[in-house]
């Protein structure tokens, strides 16, 4: 992996996945086992895997006993898989490398409930090079309802648009707060006419008119109210090209998510706080899910021998909250904010994409 011509491929293989799955809009995928219905997001692919079990897209009838990555070269320290199901790990213990250095694996809950998982990875060389990926797959385990739940929260297909790159929050998401706003992300300006509502048994919880705004026009935004109650939401957006209103170009799409404030039960709380100090730590936010009270200053603090971010979702885009993107973090170095606006704030290190965090503010 020394070799620079090698490093060159590499770099260029990935700008080539990366560019590509950000100049079209994202492709979902689509399976149904047992009555239930699944969406699964396209699977970004670090250059060197060569097999995953379990496979992207799969629905499985049983938890697996781990997840594998096989890759065709010598993987080296700081290999990381995690396994995510609304944001929670349900990884256990250390990811561990094979004798022939050929392959990871991490062992997984085998009480993990039904429900779409997220596989969060990274491979590294022996000489310290690392590439991110990720993929989905799903457990349907007979006679279950997804989530292990007693409720039926089933999800409609998204129906994505031309040009579209990313939104937050993302379809299928149960969130254990309000988010601030919804916002959609395009890879070419937005125009008059582009719209969103945000609609949950036929009224519109979104506050204001919606925004366009970002470099060269490329989010459209609406604040949430705070006060929406739990419960499935379908966001509603017309998104139009900056000449859109007079040559027609124009187009609806939609996505779900959901609010389950029950969640809220697993995070940290601090409230009552002034100040709270976040460490990144061991290449994760420490405590991940934290619980303030409006108008308290959040300080992250990197502790590692490794650069850090902390940056707003989604990768690349950093659109939800743009003042929560901080430069580089070195060790020592560290980023303040002070949250006056109660909701969700999810986030996450854009130089290791499994290292995430949610901040919710009351």
């Amino acid at each position: 992996m020394k070799n620079s011509n090698r490093h060159t491929a590499i770099v260029l293989s990935i700008l080539l996945t990366v560019g590509s799955s950000l100049l079209a809009s994202r492709t979902i995928s689509f399976a149904q086992q047992s009555g239930m219905s699944y969406h699964f997001s396209t699977p970004i692919k670090e250059p060197h895997l060569k097999d995953n079990t379990p496979a992207a897209g799969a629905v499985l009838t049983s938890v697996p006993s781990e997840i594998k990555l096989d890759v065709d070269f010598y993987v080296g320290p700081g290999d990381q898989i995690s396994m995510m199901k609304d944001g929670k790990e349900y990884g256990m213990g250390v990811t561990f490398v094979s004798s022939d250095k050929r392959s990871v694996t991490r062992s997984v809950d085998p009480e993990a409930p039904n429900g779409l998982y997220t596989v969060n990875y990274e491979l590294c060389a022996d000489d310290g090079e690392c590439h991110p990926g990720q993929y989905q797959f799903a457990i349907q385990k007979a006679g279950n309802i997804a989530d292990g739940q007693a409720t039926d929260r089933r999800f409609s297909p998204p129906k994505d648009v031309p040009q579209l790159t990313a939104h937050t929050p993302l379809h299928g998401a149960v969130l254990a707060g309000v988010p601030i706003n919804v916002v959609v992300d395009f890879n070419y300006d937005r125009g008059p006419g582009s719209k969103i509502a945000i609609l949950k048994d036929g009224k519109d919880y979104g506050i204001g008119d919606t925004t366009i705004d970002g470099l060269s026009n490329l989010h459209i935004r609406r604040n949430m109210t705070s006060d929406a109650p739990d419960g499935i939401y379908t966001v509603k957006y017309t998104s139009c090209q900056l000449n859109g209103t007079f040559n027609g170009s124009c187009n609806d799409g939609t996505f779900q998510f959901a609010i389950d404030r029950s969640k809220a039960s697993t995070f940290t709380d601090l409230r009552g706080q002034k100040a709270v100090t976040i460490t990144l730590k061991n290449i994760s936010f420490d405590p991940r899910y934290v619980m303030v009270s409006k108008g308290t200053t959040v300080t992250w603090k990197n502790e590692d021998d490794v650069l850090h971010y902390v940056n707003t979702d989604q990768h690349p885009e950093h659109s939800y909250y743009p003042p929560m993107n901080s430069q580089s973090l070195l060790k020592g170095d560290t980023f303040t904010l002070t949250f006056d606006r109660p909701g969700l704030y999810p986030y996450h290190c854009s130089a290791h994409h499994h290292m995430t965090g949610t901040l919710l503010v009351k």
